[in-house]
């Protein structure tokens, strides 16, 4: 599918405090795309958004993305988060401009 994302890149925050960090006050891109968090696991965020971005674009748009968000220690002090799922091109851009700016991304199952 052409709107799959899989891409984890580095916090500075350990895993618990990005993860509760990022659900108190999640990235922009998320935001502005409307996501609204569905779930949640001890280590990790369930997002879902629709693929309208306006009320009436949402009732007549077929499925919804979802996002999933999992933060794991990074070894040290810091935390990687890895995120998997469906994002609109807009979204995903986005997604690659935060991950540069934490250092890079990379795809988790490329080794």
């Amino acid at each position: 599918m052409a709107d799959e994302i899989t891409i984890q890149y580095a916090l500075t925050d350990p895993p618990a405090q990005a993860r509760e960090s990022w659900k108190q006050s999640p990235p922009e891109w998320l935001t502005k795309a409307k996501f609204e968090l569905v779930d949640e696991t001890y280590d990790g965020l369930v997002y879902r958004g629709s693929h309208g971005t306006t009320r009436l674009g949402r009732m007549f748009s077929a499925g919804t993305y979802t996002l999933s968000l999992k933060f794991d220690s990074d070894g040290r002090v810091g935390s990687r988060v890895t995120l998997t799922g469906q994002a609109p091109a807009p979204m995903a851009a986005a997604i690659r401009t935060d991950a540069d700016a934490h250092g890079g991304g990379v795809d988790p199952r490329v080794s």
